[in-house]
């Protein structure tokens, strides 16, 4: 015997399936929010571990890291 869905267990089954993908859609886009807010903070160190003497990018990593609480500097000096 063969299983045969009614409509409505059908729009059950898609509207769930919407949902699945928005909460999908929502944690890749709140990951994508946390990697660009943090993406000055790469280039920095990035640039920072290319050349270690240069004063400019020394000036751009306090700037960037003047507005964080001190919770942050410690576990950047970690």
């Amino acid at each position: 015997m063969k299983f045969v869905a009614q409509p409505s267990e059908l729009k059950v089954a898609e509207t769930y399936i919407k949902v699945v993908k928005i909460i999908k859609l929502d944690k890749c886009m709140g990951m994508l929010e946390e990697l660009m807010d943090q993406l000055p903070f790469l280039i920095n160190d990035i640039l920072l571990c290319r050349n270690p003497n240069d004063v400019w990018e020394w000036e751009k990593w306090v700037a960037l890291w003047a507005d964080n609480d001190d919770k942050v500097w410690f576990v950047s000096l970690v």
